[in-house]
């Protein structure tokens, strides 16, 4: 579950940053001690001093962390230069980071730090980027507390008459509910990617077991980073630490017992302590802090105390979701409930050391989980299989400043997707430039939309390849390799009745929907054809290095495989683009109008990276290259993967004719159809070289294959 607290919502815009960066984040490096990840900088340890510029930095409080490599006997004094009121920080060989903070006297002058070595130091000295807090303190807190893999249905708040989650409880009193939230995916790094980015699954493409965070993403760290905020981050869980990309955006990231896992569970009271005890010692600076924490997954390690609780419950133990009678899937589930009894608890204490240090009132408290579990609600135990309900529907608590909403409850369909561009709408922040999800904040009233949107998940990991569409009523899973499911949430919300084929119409519609949002982010070739003012129908002849599909089809499309050889597959498609009525609802009417029509063929692997498309017949189109507009008549047309005008980021929003803003009508369909081919490179991914064995049986034992 995740926790996350943001201050000062009153005004659109946050007061001024008091938190400053003297050195360049192009100077710096990632460095890794005792599993706390920093962003610093290395200098070599020759006898003497050495001067590091600071440039000019206001008075107050500055900070950093040290360290001296590979030497034990290593011994360094730092200090500001030419300041003769601080005494130096005491740098020695050590194994762990050393805090060296110094309170900065009014200068205009250009400052440095001095970093003198004693003896025949040999180690590299490390220096962390330096922090400055300027101003009165502050008390602006951004916290992220997630608690893996905690179903919303094991909550009171979700679930009255549950006797779990009293404390996450309070904060819900304190804050607001939102009801039906839908996680990105069933397995955490996709979830916890699309939480940092505001991204949908297939826009980040962090899917596969050795897929990590692209770089040059931005993010609610980096954004929180750049608006003066320190960036802390916390995580227990193998799957979300620098290894994957997941430090970017933070000025340090801690491994707090994802190493030691599973033979160490780290439970909620040690991190939330580590947390307590950072608290007690920075500067009152603004800060994010990310918290991960595992209770609630597997291995079940409970407290005994926890367990002979659940176990004296009745009530509890007669929640056990499954379909079927099973002996150890209950036992299971009891530890489970356990876990979350005793995380639930610790949680309480943490909301109250906030209280404690005048922290609380002024935060806003964020609580989600990346996804739930299953106990054979649908046959199955864990997670990371499949997309339905247990998966998905995942707890979210916001708790704003000053009690502000206290008491509301959403009750649309809201996703992960919508957290990082609501909470930096929060506090007046500049929107993620490419977020899929919404800021659900309005300024002009100081409240949340409570509006609904289609929500969408993808799980592509291991030998599962699944997507699912949440509307307002209806949810539609797709499996690729196997069928798709339709089920009326609002009288089957646990899923048992699967209403295909009688809805095949309605499953159509939601599949097309589900096509629109994941399709064009997928890795590989996209041929989207894109329809005019008028009826035509076109064929094409295809040669792709690998497997395609069709997106976006409708009755009347076909895709035909012709034959394959050497890898490469020859197809046969045909389309029918008519223009369809469509309506749009504007602030200031409803605007009715026609709607083109798009279909598209998603090639999704192979090795070589070319690809022929042949017009066959009497089809005249244009092609247009990647995101250019300029589109040229041809009846043969040739790609190749390495060039760039074909390839984009994942998330360029490449389409047929650019999209409406609230305010616009949809824009008319072109005269006259033609094709758009684009390559979306494949996810950036860790090297096996990078995972070392031990992270291997350690991932194993998440419960993924690998």
């Amino acid at each position: 579950m995740v926790v996350l607290a943001v201050l000062a919502i009153a005004c659109d815009r946050p007061a001024p940053p008091s938190l400053q960066r003297p050195w360049a984040d192009a100077n710096l490096e990632p460095v890794t001690v005792a599993g706390v990840t920093l962003r610093a900088r290395r200098f070599d340890a020759t006898t003497g001093e050495e001067r590091v510029p600071l440039g000019i930095v206001p008075s107050g409080d500055l900070w950093f962390e040290t360290v001296v490599e590979g030497d034990d006997t290593g011994h360094v004094a730092i200090t500001v230069a030419d300041d003769t009121t601080t005494a130096p920080c005491e740098a020695t060989g050590s194994a762990r980071w050393q805090r060296c903070r110094f309170n900065l006297a009014p200068s205009e002058k250009a400052r440095s730090l001095s970093i003198r070595r004693s003896g025949s130091t040999e180690g590299r000295v490390v220096v962390s980027a330096p922090l400055v807090r300027s101003g009165p303190p502050s008390t602006s807190l951004v916290i992220v507390v997630l608690t893996d893999t905690l179903r919303a249905d094991c909550l009171t708040t979700y679930r009255p008459g549950m006797s779990l989650g009293m404390e996450i409880d309070r904060l819900a009193r304190d804050g607001v509910v939102f009801e039906r939230a839908i996680s990105s995916s069933s397995w955490t790094r996709t979830a916890i990617a699309t939480l940092f980015t505001g991204l949908d699954a297939a826009t980040h493409a962090v899917l596969e077991r050795d897929d990590k965070l692209p770089t040059g993403l931005d993010g609610l760290p980096q954004e929180l980073r750049r608006a003066g905020y320190e960036t802390l981050a916390w995580s227990s869980n193998p799957n979300v630490l620098p290894l994957w990309g997941f430090d970017v955006g933070f000025d340090a990231f801690a491994d707090a017992g994802a190493t030691a896992w599973p033979k160490d569970k780290a439970d909620a009271s040690v991190v939330l302590g580590a947390v307590r005890a950072t608290l007690a010692a920075r500067p009152s600076a603004p800060a994010f802090l990310y918290v991960h924490l595992m209770d609630p997954h597997a291995p079940y390690r409970p407290e005994p105390a926890d367990l002979d609780a659940v176990e004296k419950d009745g009530t509890l133990g007669a929640t056990f979701p499954g379909t079927a009678s099973n002996a150890g899937a209950q036992s299971d589930y009891r530890a489970y409930l356990a876990e979350i009894r005793g995380m639930d608890r610790e949680l309480g204490a943490f909301f109250d050391d906030l209280r404690t240090r005048h922290l609380y009132d002024d935060a806003i408290i964020l609580v989600l989980a990346d996804h739930g579990e299953e106990f054979l609600d649908h046959g199955g135990m864990r997670h990371g299989k499949t997309l339905y309900q247990e998966m998905l529907h995942v707890p979210v608590v916001l708790k704003l400043a000053h009690g502000a909403l206290a008491g509301t409850r959403v009750a649309a369909p809201v996703g992960m997707a919508d957290l990082a561009p609501t909470v930096l709408g929060m506090l007046g922040l500049p929107p993620l430039p490419s977020a899929d999800g919404r800021n659900l904040w309005d300024a002009s009233i100081q409240r949340l939309r409570d509006e609904s949107a289609p929500q969408s998940a993808l799980l592509k990991m291991d030998t599962h390849h699944k997507a699912a569409l949440v509307d307002e009523t209806r949810k539609l899973i797709l499996d690729y390799r196997a069928t798709e499911q339709l089920f009326d949430l609002s009288v089957d919300p646990r899923e048992q009745r699967d209403l295909l084929p009688g809805a095949g119409t309605e499953a159509a519609s939601l599949r097309n929907a589900l096509d629109a949002r994941i399709a064009r982010h997928e890795a590989g070739w996209h041929v989207r054809v894109c329809g005019a003012d008028r009826t035509e129908r076109l064929r094409f002849r295809l040669e792709v290095p690998g497997i395609a599909r069709g997106a976006l089809l409708e009755d009347g499309d076909t895709l035909q495989e012709l034959a394959t050889h050497d890898g490469r597959t020859e197809l046969r498609a045909e389309f029918n683009l008519s223009p369809r009525p469509s309506e749009r609802v504007l602030r200031n009417g409803v605007w009715k109008g026609l709607r083109a029509d798009e279909d598209e063929i998603v090639v999704t692997s192979g090795e070589s990276d070319r690809l022929v498309v042949h017009t066959i017949g009497d089809t005249r189109v244009s092609f247009a290259a990647g995101t250019s507009d300029a589109a040229a008549p041809a009846t043969e047309f040739t790609a190749q993967a390495s060039t760039a005008a074909f390839q984009i980021r994942p998330s360029d929003d490449v389409r047929c004719r650019p999209q409406p803003t609230a305010d616009a009508i949809l824009p008319p369909p072109a005269p006259d159809p033609y094709v758009r081919v684009w390559y979306v490179v494949p996810s950036e991914q860790v090297g096996a070289n990078q995972v070392d064995p031990t992270m291997q049986e350690r991932l194993r034992a998440l419960g993924y294959q690998r």
